[in-house]
């Protein structure tokens, strides 16, 4: 099948990708060189290729590539330079299997999401942002109370 040009707002910047029309959105994202969004379940329920499509947290494994035609795709990219975040993901890595780290980049995104709507999210609205990502090496990464003392030693606007 040939390939289609796609373009996209990509971590802010102005995007045309060569995809192939039956691509999920992780697939398309995974071609162009985009290595955080994972590939796990392939059934949205791991939460591993969670981005961020016009501001809300989707799993990208569900979703065709085409869907996001004109749209802002957000990945970890975007965020994994940005120090005010450097809590959260030390948070993150402390509290997961030290060789891992292979859900964080979606548990990041999903609490991105979050805090771009709510600055001050309590531990019901961590996990319920949270609901569709898993760590499969510990629980710990998704625990609320963790994430909400990390979150409140983040210091500037989200």
């Amino acid at each position: 099948m040939p390939d289609i040009k796609l373009k996209i707002q990509l971590n802010g910047k102005s995007t045309t990708l060569a995809i192939n029309p039956n691509l999920t959105l992780n697939q398309a994202l995974n071609e162009n060189g985009i290595s955080s969004v994972k590939q796990g379940c392939e059934t949205g329920d791991c939460g591993s290729c969670t981005v961020i499509v016009n501001g809300h947290a989707v799993q990208s494994c569900m979703m065709l590539a085409a869907q996001v035609e004109g749209k802002s795709v957000q990945t970890f990219e975007s965020i994994e330079h940005f120090l005010k975040y450097q809590p959260l993901h030390d948070a993150l890595l402390d509290n997961t299997e030290k060789d891992c780290g292979f859900c964080i980049p979606g548990i990041m995104m999903s609490l991105e999401a979050l805090l771009k709507t709510n600055r001050t999210p309590d531990e019901a609205q961590i996990k319920d942002a949270l609901n569709g990502n898993l760590c499969h090496c510990t629980a710990n990464a998704t625990n609320a109370k963790i994430i909400l003392t990390a979150i409140k030693k983040i210091k500037g606007d989200f």
